[in-house]
């Protein structure tokens, strides 16, 4: 009989202890690892594909050095003044290169220092393409072309002393909305010939500065 009471409470034991038992035996939880997602910077890009037109003002320079071999600057001509003018023109957008041409006005009026002497007004026009990068909201550029600037204060209409050249400059565009444009604009006008004259034979310097602020609706 004591055997048999024995045997009977180690098996109660063992019942009881078998859920400890099935609980130490559980499988471990493992947690999910999170994998970080990264995102790609967004670089913004805007379409500078259409035809436009607008209007600049600005501040504009006269210089003439008469002899390039005198360090003497009593030959010397520089005046100021102002440029206002309008153009119109066409960019077409390659992505990240935008390339384009444009057609310009402007009428450069420069104040004479002798106070006996009315002030110079120039009408230029001009021709000229235009390579840009796209920068989102940005389009800096430069553009290379070629003038023609003639005296609006002489009675004449005779061309024969209109000034001629190349032009070259550097400016930036920013597209405020899709239409409508802001921008800055430095152009230097190299004259070459006025008239039938070669100013590089006549060893002379001329060139005409332009700095505007430009206003332009892009179709």
């Amino acid at each position: 009989m004591k055997l048999n009471t024995t045997l009977a409470v180690s098996a109660l034991a063992l019942v009881a202890a078998a859920p400890a038992f099935a609980g130490g035996l559980s499988a471990p939880v493992i947690e999910p690892v999170v994998t970080p997602v990264v995102v790609a910077p967004v670089i913004m890009s805007n379409n500078w594909t259409g035809a436009y037109v607008g209007g600049q003002l600005g501040y504009a320079n006269f210089n003439v050095d008469l002899d390039n071999d005198d360090d003497d600057d009593d030959d010397d001509d520089d005046q100021d003044g102002y440029n206002v003018g309008v153009y119109g023109g066409y960019l077409y957008d390659l992505g990240s290169v935008v390339v384009g041409g444009e057609l310009g006005y402007t009428r450069v009026t420069l104040d004479s220092d002798d106070d006996d002497v009315d002030d110079t007004d120039l009408d230029v026009l001009a021709i000229s393409g235009r390579v840009g990068y796209d920068a989102g909201a940005f389009l800096p550029y430069a553009k290379l072309g070629y003038f023609n600037a003639s005296n609006a204060n002489d009675d004449d209409d005779d061309d024969d002393n209109d000034a001629t050249g190349l032009l070259y400059g550097i400016g930036v565009d920013y597209a405020l909305t899709d239409s409508f444009l802001i921008g800055a604009e430095y152009v230097r006008h190299d004259i070459d010939e006025i008239g039938d004259t070669d100013l590089d034979d006549a060893d002379i310097d001329a060139s005409v500065d332009t700095f505007s602020v430009r206003a332009t609706y892009q179709f």
